[in-house]
């Protein structure tokens, strides 16, 4: 959905934890379910994109769940926001300069 190449893809151990990875743009970004006695959580992350509408429209239809639709920031960002199925916020912005 974001140009994402899956660099590591974990399996569960038998502790039910896992890690994977993938690489966005020039980007890694981890997941986990927790290291060592860290319980997982849902996290909030926000990644530069060419198009944020575009985009933000593939994570729909990907099966995302909408939090803001893109609109124009005062800082010159255009955002819009999902959040995906482990509860992850997914902050989706391009950088258009400000007016």
């Amino acid at each position: 959905m974001f140009g994402a190449e899956v660099v590591h893809r974990g399996e569960v151990d038998g502790n039910g934890g896992s890690h994977s990875e993938v690489k966005i743009g020039d980007s890694m970004v981890d997941f986990g379910s927790g290291f060592f006695s860290d319980q997982s959580m849902a996290a909030a992350l926000w990644v530069y994109v060419p198009d944020a509408d575009a985009t933000l429209k593939k994570a729909l239809k990907a099966g995302a769940t909408l939090v803001r639709y893109a609109a124009d920031m005062t800082w010159g960002d255009r955002v819009g926001g999902v959040k995906d199925s482990f509860g992850n916020t997914w902050w989706i912005a391009t950088h258009k300069g400000v007016k």
